[in-house]
């Protein structure tokens, strides 16, 4: 026989039995929570009905349970556990390696924080205080700060995917103007005051040349360049099948990559001065340190740090102005560009995935096309007027546009 006294506050109210039933503390909110529930006939019901409510609490507190606890989650877990491995999934290894030294740097200010308390004033604070230290160091880019920024919205877009908290406040920060484009390169002339300061009887000094006549003459990016291997060069037909990117730890560690976009798998045509300089390379490194890897001095293959430090000593020793690695790449742009090459054609040469891309990046070094274009289109027009009013018919409308406005008046 069921137990009627477990039945809280029963009751019977003018021929029908009542309870109110005490259940607990929401998980989330905090307050009692309490059911009351009446209208029974018998007893029985409204046991039966008890029962029930306390089976569905036991089932719905432990779903408010797992709400509360994912909603309380602190920025900092939610980086480590959730956003870190997915981000890492998702984008080049030598990418994500830039990347992890913003991720554990810059967001101290809220790792404490529950994401959903995380507030537009919050980020706000955050943003403001990044800028004033970097004005303090001197640094006047804002770059680096747009790239931070774009990386906490991303952050926090994932959070909203997996729904710990509802909006974005990091996408309501107004963000400073972008930087106009500096791009930084040599010109034919200054390449070959570069070039002047090699001693390629030097077998290191005769490397540090091969690889920066290459990139020069060819674009390729730098991981593009250290994966290099013999193999992908066609010495007959005058191609290189760039189809890799080289990640490089230490001269120990390092490993081959897909290149950076499915556009940067490409063949480049290489000019003849280019493959003789290439064989002859060749031919040498092969009697000294055998590899098969193009840019190698010893046998394992060269790096951004290397190539940066061949790039600033003979710069020095040229008295032009530093570059950077990529900004060989810039250079071979700048070359095609003077030899007034289309734009299509330097866009499958540098592997941009749009042609837009090349636009934007390079639309400065194009100056004087404007003018150029106003020279040819001198002359192209003939302009022979008619000997004989063809309009007389139609009467003079200057007068009668003259001769309306006057009645204006």
């Amino acid at each position: 026989m069921p137990n009627y006294d477990i039945i809280p506050n029963l009751k019977e109210i003018n021929g029908k039995w009542t309870f109110t039933a005490t259940l607990g503390t929401d998980p989330i909110t905090g307050k009692k929570v309490q059911k009351r529930r009446g209208g029974f006939n018998f007893k029985k019901e409204a046991y039966e009905a008890y029962l029930k409510i306390i089976t569905d609490w036991e089932i719905e507190k432990r779903t408010l349970q797992d709400k509360s606890r994912l909603s309380n989650i602190t920025f900092k877990t939610f980086l480590d556990e959730w956003f870190i491995p997915n981000y890492r999934n998702k984008i080049a290894p030598q990418t994500f390696r830039t990347r992890m030294s913003i991720l554990q740097n810059y967001y101290h200010a809220f790792y404490l924080k529950d994401l959903k308390d995380i507030k537009k004033r919050d980020t706000t604070k955050w943003y403001n205080d990044l800028l004033d230290e970097r004005r303090r160091q001197g640094k006047t880019s804002h770059n680096h700060v747009r790239l931070v920024k774009q990386l906490l919205g991303m952050i926090f877009d994932y959070a909203i995917e997996l729904e710990y908290c509802t909006n974005n406040p990091a996408r309501e920060i107004k963000s400073v103007k972008k930087d106009s484009t500096n791009i930084t390169f040599w010109t034919i002339q200054e390449f070959k005051k570069v070039i002047n300061t090699f001693f390629i009887d030097d077998f290191y000094q005769h490397f540090g040349f091969v690889t920066l006549d290459l990139m020069f003459m060819t674009g390729i990016r730098i991981g593009e360049a250290s994966a290099l291997k013999w193999e992908d060069i066609d010495f007959n037909k005058g191609i290189i099948d760039i189809n890799k990117t080289l990640i490089y730890e230490n001269a120990h560690r390092y490993h081959f990559g897909k290149p950076k976009t499915g556009s940067s798998k490409r063949k480049i045509a290489i000019d003849q001065d280019t493959l003789n300089v290439l064989k002859e390379w060749k031919e040498r490194q092969e009697k000294i340190a055998p590899t098969a890897f193009v840019l190698s001095y010893n046998s394992i293959p060269t790096n951004k740090h290397t190539v940066s430090h061949i790039l600033k000593r003979h710069a020095k020793l040229a008295g032009v102005k530093r570059i950077t690695p990529h900004g060989l790449r810039h250079s071979h742009a700048s070359l095609l560009i003077h030899m007034k090459e289309d734009p299509l054609i330097l866009k499958e040469r540098l592997g941009h995935s749009e042609i837009l891309i090349t636009l934007s990046t390079y639309a400065h070094l194009y100056p004087n096309r404007d003018f150029e274009l106003a020279n040819r289109l001198n002359n192209v027009l003939e302009r022979n007027f008619s000997k004989n009013d063809l309009t007389r018919n139609q009467g003079n409308q200057h007068l009668k546009l003259n001769n309306h406005s006057k009645k204006i008046r």
